[in-house]
């Protein structure tokens, strides 16, 4: 999955943005700015991952109608806010970069390859008595 971000990076990502704690972009928070912060990350997740929204909702800890209620409101955020907008742009660049990051630390190998063998050392000529 050539430059596909996880969910965890998504969250990851948005979280620092928008400089909130990831915990409580996960918590149980109902404040609007947090709120905002949340779904910016869902719309995110939701674009960038082939996730449904019950599996979105089980990743940030909430039900699939609440995913859908935040995809709803996620629009009307951009158009009321061109700094969200900005910020949520920023939030999907990085959040690619990590899953870039990512897949070229698994790219590597783990080991060094093996030295190649020298030979044993040959006698090429006998010694003379």
């Amino acid at each position: 999955m050539l430059g596909r971000p996880t969910v965890q990076e998504i969250q990851t990502a948005t979280a620092s943005v928008f400089g909130r704690p990831l915990s409580q972009l996960l918590g149980s928070c109902r404040r609007q700015e947090t709120v905002r912060v949340r779904d910016a990350a869902i719309a995110i997740t939701r674009r960038l991952t082939k996730f449904s929204s019950p599996e979105i909702g089980a990743r940030f800890k909430r039900d699939h109608t609440t995913i859908l209620d935040a995809l709803a409101r996620f629009p009307r955020h951009c158009h009321q806010d061109r700094d969200y907008c900005i910020k949520v742009r920023q939030a999907v660049a990085i959040a690619k970069s990590l899953a870039r990051e990512r897949e070229a630390r698994e790219a590597m190998p783990l080991t060094l390859p093996a030295a190649p063998k020298r030979p044993r050392h040959v006698v090429t000529h006998a010694r003379a008595a």
